[in-house]
This record gives C-alpha cells, sequence and structure tokens, in this order.
C-alpha cells in the first residue's frame, strides 16, 4: 500500500501576497538604507533642492515607502498564523521548521561571503561590501522574531486558542491588542525585556490569521470598504509626514537658522496601528482573491524567506548606493519610482537565484551523502 502523503497544495493567492509583501520589504530597505541617509548627508549631489525650509510633495513618497516594510512584516506572522495556529502542538514539526531556517541561514551566509570575495578576485577594484562569516550569527533579527511566534505556538499558545469560542477568542484579541497599543502598559512589558511587545505583537497577529480562518470574522465587509481603508490610512500617512515637517519648518524660520534644514521622514515601528491596520486590509483581500494555483507563483512565493535573509546587508546597500537617489528623485519623481521598483526586481532576482543553488546543494548533497558519511554496517 502506498503510504506516501500528496503534495500539500498552496494557495496562490496566499503566494502572491508572499511576493509582494517580499518586494515592499526590499522597497523599504533601498529607502531606510540608501535613500534617507542620502538625504540627511549634506554632501550628496542635489541635497540642496530638499533642505530648503519649504515642504516638498516628493517627500510624501518616501513617507508611504517607509511603511512598506513593517507592513510586510505583521502580513507574514498573520500568513503563518492563518495556517498553523489550528494545529495542535504535536502538529507542527518544529525540527522541520528549525532545519528549514538554518540550512537556508547558512547558504545565504556562504553567498554572502564567497560571491563578493571571487567578484574581488577577477575585477579588484570594484566596490563591494565584502562579508564575515559571523553573519550567519547576525542576519536578519526577522528570523529569530518569527522563530519565538512559532515556537510559541507549537508549544502552548495553540492549545490555548483552541479552546476559546468565538466569544473569548475576539475578547482576548482586543485584550491583548489594547495592551500593546496604550503607551504605558506596553513600556511596562518593555521594561522586563527589551522587544517583548514586539513578540506580544508577533502573537496578537498570528492568533488572529488563526481567528481569520476559524471564524472568518471579515465576511460582510465589502471588499471596496477594505480598499477604502487602505487608501485612508496611507492618506493619514502622508498627512502625518506634513504635520511632522512643517512643525520643523516653523522654528527652523522663527530662529532664522542659517544652516541647511535636515528633512524628517516619520517611521512606523512593528506596534504601530497603521501598519496593523493596512497588514489586515490587505491579508484579507488577497484571502479572497480566488486564484488558480499557479506553480510559477507558488515556487517564487517558497523563495521569498531566502529573498528576506540575501538583501538586507551591507553588501546590498553598497550596491544600492551606487545611484544618486535623490538627484533622481529631485529631476523626476517617475523615473525614480522606476529605478526604485528596477533595483528593487533585480533584488529579487538575486535572492530566486541563490534559492535555486540552495535546493539543487540540497538535492545533491542528499543524493551524494554517502562521499560524507559512513554507510552503515
Amino acid at each position: 500500500m502506498n503510504t506516501k502523503q500528496p503534495p500539500r497544495i498552496r494557495n496562490s493567492n496566499i503566494e502572491l501576497l508572499r511576493i509582494v509583501a517580499m518586494f515592499m520589504i526590499i522597497l523599504f530597505h533601498i529607502t531606510i538604507h540608501c535613500i534617507i541617509p542620502q538625504l540627511n548627508n549634506p554632501k550628496t549631489p542635489m541635497v540642496e533642492y530638499f533642505v530648503q525650509p519649504v515642504f516638498h510633495t516628493r517627500y510624501f513618497i518616501l513617507d508611504w515607502l517607509c511603511t512598506l516594510g513593517i507592513i510586510s512584516n505583521a502580513i507574514f506572522i498573520l500568513i503563518s498564523g492563518y495556517f498553523m495556529a489550528h494545529r495542535e502542538g504535536s502538529e507542527i514539526n518544529l525540527s522541520k521548521i528549525s532545519k528549514k531556517l538554518l540550512l537556508q541561514l547558512g547558504c545565504a551566509s556562504l553567498l554572502l561571503v564567497c560571491v563578493p570575495a571571487a567578484v574581488h578576485l577577477i575585477k579588484p577594484l570594484s566596490y563591494l561590501n565584502m562579508q564575515s562569516i559571523a553573519i550567519f550569527n547576525g542576519m536578519s533579527w526577522y528570523v529569530g522574531y518569527y522563530f519565538i511566534v512559532v515556537l510559541c505556538g507549537a508549544l502552548f499558545f495553540n492549545s490555548f486558542l483552541h479552546k476559546l469560542d468565538y466569544k473569548n477568542y475576539s475578547g482576548f484579541l482586543f485584550i491583548l491588542f489594547a495592551f500593546i497599543q496604550f503607551s504605558w502598559s506596553r513600556a511596562r512589558i518593555n521594561a522586563l525585556a527589551p522587544g517583548l511587545d514586539i513578540v506580544l505583537i508577533g502573537l496578537f497577529l498570528y492568533a488572529l490569521g488563526g481567528f481569520i480562518q476559524r471564524f472568518n470574522p471579515f465576511k460582510y465587509i465589502k471588499t471596496s470598504t477594505l480598499v477604502g481603508i487602505i487608501i485612508i490610512v496611507n492618506a493619514l500617512v502622508l498627512l502625518s509626514g506634513y504635520n511632522l515637517m512643517e512643525r520643523k519648518i516653523i522654528p527652523y524660520l522663527r530662529e532664522s537658522i542659517d544652516k541647511p534644514l535636515i528633512p524628517i521622514i516619520p517611521g512606523y515601528d512593528n506596534t504601530s496601528i497603521v501598519i496593523i491596520v493596512i497588514a489586515i486590509c490587505m491579508f484579507e483581500l488577497f484571502r479572497r482573491w480566488s486564484l488558480p494555483e499557479n506553480k510559477v507563483i507558488n515556487y517564487l512565493g517558497k523563495a521569498t524567506f531566502m529573498i528576506y535573509l540575501l538583501h538586507d546587508n551591507d553588501l546590498f546597500y553598497g550596491i544600492w548606493n551606487h545611484r544618486n537617489w535623490i538627484a533622481t528623485l529631485a529631476d523626476s519623481p517617475i523615473l525614480f519610482i522606476i529605478h526604485l521598483f528596477k533595483w528593487a526586481a533585480f533584488t529579487f532576482a538575486l535572492g530566486v537565484l541563490a534559492y535555486i543553488i540552495y535546493q539543487l546543494s540540497y538535492k545533491l548533497i542528499c543524493r551524494y551523502k554517502y562521499i560524507f558519511l559512513r554507510q552503515p554496517r
């Protein structure tokens, strides 16, 4: 009798959401690690266009870009909760998850150490921020964040959630959300351990994903309403950026400061209500989308973790910094967006290539493991 389990059918709509979220993260990292530092550097060519005491509408682009990566972090946790929160703890294979994370982390580290060194040997004057193997332990804080949330789910959180009915489950979500959003209570939990508020918001999103899967609480909300909420919240993001910049310009003019005005681009953390609302609406929109299974989308969705690991480091920051983003933004916002998406697509493609290398390497090692291991007698 054939006991082989059939391959799990992946939801292409959710895999497409993973791809979109990963692309948003790349755009976000280019912005916060390259564009904004260039904007804050008085030596950047054409930066004088933006350091006058006037509000430039082109700041709106940067205000919007600075939300994308944090929204994507929330989306990835929502997806995990949606597929995992309803399972019993014993059904979550922590060993398999740990192995997957460690192997991809190891592959990304080796590529980041070896490939730039090889390029440097071939072309010594090429400018690349070569990496140390210590990057294995310092790569992407999100890996540890994700692992802690999943670990809590497998050890106790799923069992707790499974016992809750609709009323108690929704009540628990509201209480946890309020605890995180109230600044004083959040500060007290952070006093116990810095970053504990991030873990709690991760558990909230994980539990919410399970709540959506189990009860479908947004079924009576129109799709147009979800789109409208995203538009309104983004409008508030832009208005907030305008308010903060104008608030800085007013005392600058009153005091007649003769130094360049350093622009302020607001940032958002993982507990921000702005981030959570947009992430929930995006997740619900893609969840409703009835998309036929697509192997290309599914494969790219599986590659997103490797893409995440590969690009968030000094090597890619140096590559992205080859372009003067401020000069491009000053010259043409449309051209700025085109180049930004082009560089993000290039980075995404390199991440997919790294995932292909990882898969081929893993298969080769498994196939020829007898070369490295002794055969049992």
